[in-house]
């Protein structure tokens, strides 16, 4: 593991101090923090869900999560291998710029992605990816308008064996759905190089 991500999983949090933020859903953001992000769709969870997070806070866990966004009923854009592409290049635009890039996985209205030794807070680098790609994106698809749901979902990695579990789930995602039979053969998931390791063996 290189050696930067382990001090940061070694050390213990700030509590005296933390960062913690409350629009729709709180946001608990850690000065030092390895964090687990899935960003929707505009669409992609429906208004009484977003109320039902709202309420659950910090207790709610991911797995919830990817059981409503899995809606196909909601925005697929995606899909789209140019659109997927944009979120892709957002990302590895950012990279060693704004945050470390570990892993991501883009399915057709969401995207995972873990990201650690921030250089901005986290709500100023989420605004950055999400006007980025949307801008690129929505003039591909000739349209306007919002094309992200306004508040991502974040998660603070607080051990390594967390961040393994972490990792295995958002490469999987094209697995889980029935679309390859190997994540590697997924176009738009990607795992830093030196992180092999978290993946478990099947």
């Amino acid at each position: 593991m290189p050696v930067l991500l382990l001090l940061h999983l070694n050390m213990k949090e700030k509590t005296n101090n933390p960062t913690f933020y409350n629009r729709n859903l709180p946001h608990f953001t850690p000065e030092e923090g390895v964090f687990f992000i899935t960003a929707c769709l505009k669409g992609a969870l429906p208004k009484y869900i977003r109320k039902e997070l709202k309420d659950d806070g910090l207790s709610f866990e991911q797995t919830r999560l990817e059981k409503y966004i899995g809606n196909e009923k909601s925005p697929q854009w995606l899909k789209e291998p140019a659109i997927g592409k944009v979120v892709k290049n957002t990302l590895h635009h950012f990279d060693n710029d704004r945050y470390k890039l570990i892993c991501y996985c883009i399915m057709s209205n969401h995207v995972h992605f873990v990201i650690y030794k921030l250089k901005l807070p986290l709500s100023k680098i989420m605004h950055s990816i999400k006007s980025y790609s949307a801008n690129k994106a929505n003039k591909i698809l000739d349209r306007s308008g919002a094309f992200w749901q306004d508040e991502s979902f974040d998660r603070s990695i607080r051990h390594r064996g967390e961040l393994a579990e972490i990792i295995n789930y958002c490469l999987e995602n094209p697995i889980k759905a029935g679309l390859v039979k190997d994540w590697k053969d997924w176009p738009h998931t990607y795992l830093k190089e030196g992180f092999e390791k978290f993946i478990f063996e099947k």
